[in-house]
């Protein structure tokens, strides 16, 4: 499987690097272990960062109308985040979209990271910042456990995470002194 926790960690760990101190992740209300890691990955870097770092979890019912029902109330706020990582490619979409409605350009005012990779994601302007699994990898670790299983007769219970390749898109951005007052200025 995906490490998850480990891929968040990460994540939050560029937003934070770009000066980023106020960072949200947005994710589904699933309760699935690997939403759970992820959720925990990111506040993990979020408090192991600066004292000024604040980490903050979005949780949403899947629909679009609620990405932007909840991002409006979070950009509302004075103290309204500029990075984002979003745990599915197509809210990563709806989350560019409502920063778009608000005024605010990605990356220039807010940075957007998306935590899966759909292939749709390189048709994007600008090109979205994400993670990429190589399937060849989780294929190759697959078939490692079944040939030992084969060849030892015994079913091997042991965890294997693959950690995603960053793909460096364009909505990275550095944090911008002064976003607070434009995002404010559009609510």
């Amino acid at each position: 499987d995906i490490d998850y926790r480990a891929l968040c960690r990460h994540a939050a760990g560029r937003l934070l690097a770009r000066g980023h101190r106020r960072i949200v992740f947005v994710s589904l209300n699933s309760g699935l272990a690997g939403d759970f890691e992820s959720e925990q990955g990111f506040l993990e870097a979020a408090h192991q960062a600066t004292s000024s770092a604040q980490g903050v979890v979005l949780r949403h019912d899947r629909s679009p109308e609620d990405v932007v029902r909840r991002m409006n109330a979070l950009l509302g706020r004075p103290d309204a985040p500029t990075g984002f990582l979003v745990s599915k490619a197509y809210h990563a979409l709806t989350v560019m979209g409502c920063l778009r409605q608000r005024g605010l350009r990605v990356p220039e005012d807010c940075s957007v990271i998306s935590r899966d990779s759909e292939a749709y994601l390189a048709h994007t302007v600008p090109p979205m910042t994400h993670y990429a699994a190589k399937p060849e990898l989780l294929a190759r670790n697959i078939s490692r456990l079944l040939m030992n299983m084969v060849s030892s007769g015994e079913i091997v219970t042991r965890e294997c995470q693959i950690m995603p390749q960053f793909v460096a898109g364009e909505t990275l951005g550095a944090a911008r002194v002064g976003v607070r007052s434009l995002l404010g200025s559009h609510g």
